[in-house]
């Protein structure tokens, strides 16, 4: 009996043990810790490098999980069954963020959760950035279309990673107190929100909107920087080749709107080192070659326009025709000249747009004024739009002398006008001009008579020119009739009031109009006499 009841005994304490043990196990500690994240400004901190080696299974779907309750901006993400040691959570936690910059509301700092005796992580609680706007995902989706509206079917690599650049750099100014100070207010400039929807931001916040813009249209890219000159920028593979691209030293600072240059776009090791760059950590990632010797990009003045399957480019340096716009079909060949010589000199500090096949550009009239022209890329004509008084000036916090500034333009395509503006003054705009939609050649007919400039296409809208040279004219009509085959299909009737004297743009929507191979416009009286001769109009698109 006494032995049964020691069996009994001994039973007990071994079932008490191990509930014991198994409720040891269970216990949860909180730990700590500050991920090195590119969006919260580190210039180190882990990544996955494309060419590096592959994660494991089981840390590849823990990788996944933490991404997708990321992407979800989950309070807290599970990972109890990945058995993720706590001396691995950190480099994996910053191995997800920095890899997508798409997740750039999340902060640096989260806590994870872990059993004592094994040291196994079960969850983390994420910490997300504060002061974004509700819509801010809303913002971005839409941003990121905008700039991916630049790539067009049928682009080369190249190609892809040139217009995303030029994007980036005709739309994002580096941040002011940031440049000046030192000083980050806005935790946004770190990220590629900052960069695409707000405009303004630091080389974290460049670098990570080219990365994640390139990911998007099928181009590995990584983010590299170096701690000796506290500065970041990209790594990209071209057709299996990696290059150096750096958007933020191509971009003029204090930024000039429309500004910027091409010496840091595509360049091997060498190249990059020659232009100031040294001590980067590209993680055994190397770039060995240019993508072309002396490459003719190198030495162009803003932003280069893809129009119609081609490439234009003003050519400040001289390589093909000084300070002419050139047209070429590939980035292999600068091509050649396509208008005269447009100024006597361009630089990254005087900013240029490219508008509906259009060049708006600015040429020193005198020491105080400038004068804004626009020159048509199909047919090479120009014309001054006007003139702005224009002086360099310091910029009022004392940060920039007058040889900082610049004279920006901007294209706001809400208002359809290019805004003036000043490097060293960027609330101020100086002056704006309405974008043309018709032809140079409009506002040189002689105004001697009642007359149509032509027609053309755009957008399934017809716009047609009309010269008007008796002041108090009342009535009549234009009437737009569109054939097919030499059929008449469709006749469209715009109805005139009182007209004054100079040029009027009529605008029909013709998004409605049956198939056609050519229109003819007909100016007519209220009688139904006609004012002058027809235009006699292309077939769409030509």
């Amino acid at each position: 009996m006494r032995d049964k009841f020691a069996a009994v005994l001994l039973l007990l304490l071994v079932i008490l043990s191990c509930t014991a043990w198994a409720a040891e196990e269970q216990e949860e500690l909180i730990g700590y810790e500050e991920a090195e994240l590119f969006q919260c400004g580190s210039v180190e901190g882990a990544q996955t490098l494309p060419d590096g080696p592959m994660l494991l299974y089981d840390r590849e779907s823990a990788y996944q999980r933490i991404y997708d309750g990321l992407y979800e901006k989950l309070t807290k993400i599970d990972l109890e069954d990945f058995q993720i040691p706590t001396s691995e959570i950190k480099t994996l936690y910053e191995q997800v963020i920095n890899d997508h910059p798409e997740l750039f509301y999340v902060s640096g700092g989260f806590r994870y959760f872990y059993i004592t005796t094994s040291m196994l992580v079960t969850s983390v609680e994420p910490s997300y950035l504060e002061g974004l706007p509700e819509d801010a995902w809303t913002r971005m989706e839409e941003a990121v279309d905008r700039a991916l509206a630049q790539v067009e079917p049928g682009m080369s690599e190249a190609e892809k990673a040139l217009v995303l650049h030029d994007y980036l750099m005709n739309t994002v100014a580096y941040n002011w107190q940031t440049a000046t100070t030192g000083i980050v207010s806005d935790q946004a400039v770190y990220t590629s929100y900052g960069a695409l929807v707000n405009g303004d931001a630091v080389c974290e916040g460049y670098a990570l909107a080219y990365q994640q813009l390139l990911k998007l249209v099928g181009l590995d890219s990584v983010k590299v920087s170096s701690k000796a000159m506290n500065h970041a920028w990209n790594l990209v593979k071209v057709d299996g080749t990696w290059y150096h691209v750096d958007v933020t030293w191509d971009d003029p600072v204090p930024n000039v709107e429309g500004g910027g240059r091409h010496i840091y776009f595509l360049r091997s090791d060498a190249g990059i080192q020659e232009e100031s760059h040294f001590g980067w950590d590209a993680g055994g990632i190397t770039c060995s070659a240019e993508y072309q010797d002396d490459w003719w990009l190198y030495e162009v003045q803003g932003p280069v326009y893809r129009w119609e399957g081609a490439y234009y480019y003003l050519d400040a340096a001289g390589t093909v025709a000084r300070n002419a716009i050139c047209k070429t079909q590939s980035l292999e060949d600068p091509g050649a000249a396509i208008s005269r010589s447009l100024a006597s000199s361009f630089s990254s500090r005087n900013g240029i747009q490219w508008v509906d096949g259009q060049l708006y550009y600015s040429a020193i009239e005198t020491s105080s004024s400038r004068s804004i022209n626009r020159c048509e890329l199909a047919s090479g004509g120009y014309e001054v739009l006007g003139s702005v008084a224009y002086t360099r000036e310091p910029s009022e916090d004392g940060h920039y002398t007058s040889g900082n500034d610049g004279m920006g333009l901007r294209y706001d395509e809400a208002r359809g006008e290019i805004l003036v503006s000043s490097a060293t003054r960027p609330a101020l705009i100086l002056d704006s001009f309405p974008v043309r939609a018709y032809p140079v050649s409009w506002d040189k007919l002689p105004a001697d008579e009642t007359t149509l400039a032509g027609g053309i296409l755009r957008d399934s809208t017809l716009l047609a020119g009309l010269i008007w040279a008796e002041p108090g004219q009342t009535g009549g009509m234009l009437v737009v009739s569109f054939y097919q085959d030499a059929n008449m299909v469709k006749a469209l009737v715009l109805p005139l009031d009182s007209w004054e004297s100079g040029l009027h743009v009529l605008e029909l929507d013709v998004g409605g109009v049956p198939a056609y191979d050519r229109a003819a416009l007909f100016l007519l009286s209220e009688e139904l006499a006609p004012y002058c001769d027809c235009s006699v109009q292309n077939a769409p698109g030509a």
